[in-house]
């Protein structure tokens, strides 16, 4: 098997050298190029034609927002962000980074978890990753989504569950960009996070959407118009009172929020009249759920594989039969704004 070829951006060696140690162990991957800085790494990159690049985001010169803008402009290529602490400026940069075409964010305090097994089998997924060129952060509002008529719920509050993982974050800013500030309903989101991002992942959801974002702590109420996210390391559930909570029960598959278990307490409780959601993702965490709530007689949509960055858990979800449409990224708002209608009418 060929192994797969990484170039490693960082301007610390002693973290380049750490980090060629982890990924090398096993022999089916091989960096084949390192570079202290943006400027030297450009250059370089568009030469050796690796299969993946990791950039650190803070760097002095040219620094990883701007390094990956040029190399998504110029040679397109599938992208790790490598970010020290969750506290830092770089958590929240990383996911400047994802808009403007890296695929994933990974704390470089956990790249040795598991032996590196982690984050080898990670570089290895992404390195077969098709991307396409990015011409740089460019902002353009979301084309947004107005229902017909859009009234108070009935009863509780229409809920929509949503997972992803890889490539994701810039999936779930198209679709719920989309949704007016007054769409009569609640999404509550699980995407698969390095522990302590949740927070810079709320303020950059917050930045783009018109909904209210929320990180869920506490017993917490779905309202109109609301973001609901986990804590971080916790599963968010749907209680059996109608309030989201948290928990800290173990991950399922590896995962703690496990969008599976969202989707079974979706199923549980709001059973027919929630509607669940898998974008672009690595693994298949969420299928299992979402087929429990199709079950009930729910929609569950999952993105279809030409808009997906990695058709993971969307073709997970496809192959066990548990989605009720496969759609394009761009057609699910629209069905989301629909069904929420149809939910919220007065009967």
């Amino acid at each position: 098997m060929t192994p797969t070829r990484i170039f490693v951006i960082d301007d610390s060696p002693l973290f380049r050298e750490m980090l060629r140690g982890i990924v090398e162990a096993d022999g089916d991957i091989v960096v084949v190029g390192e570079a202290a800085s943006g400027e030297e790494a450009i250059a370089r990159v568009a030469s050796l034609v690796p299969d993946l690049v990791t950039v650190d985001i803070e760097m002095p010169g040219v620094g990883g927002l701007e390094t990956i803008a040029q190399l998504m402009m110029r040679r397109p290529v599938p992208i790790l962000v490598l970010t020290g602490q969750p506290t830092g400026e770089g958590s929240s940069l990383a996911f400047d980074a994802i808009g403007r075409g890296a695929l994933e964010i990974a704390s470089k305090s956990s790249l040795g978890d598991d032996d590196g097994r982690g984050v080898r089998q990670l570089i290895k997924q992404l390195g077969t990753v098709r991307v396409v060129r990015h011409l740089g952060p460019q902002h353009h509002p979301p084309v947004r989504v107005t229902p017909a008529l859009r009234v108070p719920p009935p009863r509780g509050c229409f809920i929509v569950g949503m997972a992803a993982s890889s490539g994701g974050p810039s999936a779930i800013v198209e679709v719920l960009g989309a949704l007016p500030p007054d769409f009569p309903g609640c999404v509550a989101l699980v995407q698969h996070l390095p522990n302590g991002f949740m927070a810079p992942f709320e303020r950059f959801l917050a930045e783009r959407l018109e909904l209210t974002v929320a990180v869920v702590h506490a017993r917490t109420l779905p309202r109109p118009g609301t973001l609901l996210l986990p804590a971080d390391d916790r599963h968010l559930l749907l209680a059996d009172d109608g309030a989201f909570v948290v928990s800290d029960t173990p991950p399922l598959g590896g995962h703690r929020p496990s969008a599976t278990r969202l989707f079974e307490s979706l199923a549980r409780v709001e059973a027919s009249r929630a509607v669940g959601v898998i974008l672009s993702g690595m693994g298949d965490d969420g299928a299992a759920g979402l087929l429990a709530l199709k079950r009930t007689g729910a929609e569950t949509v999952a993105q279809n594989e030409a808009t997906s960055a990695i058709y993971g858990m969307p073709r997970a979800a496809v192959e066990r039969g548990a989605a009720t449409q496969v759609l394009p990224l761009g057609s699910i708002a629209a069905l989301l704004c629909r069904l929420a209608v149809e939910r919220t009418r007065p009967s």
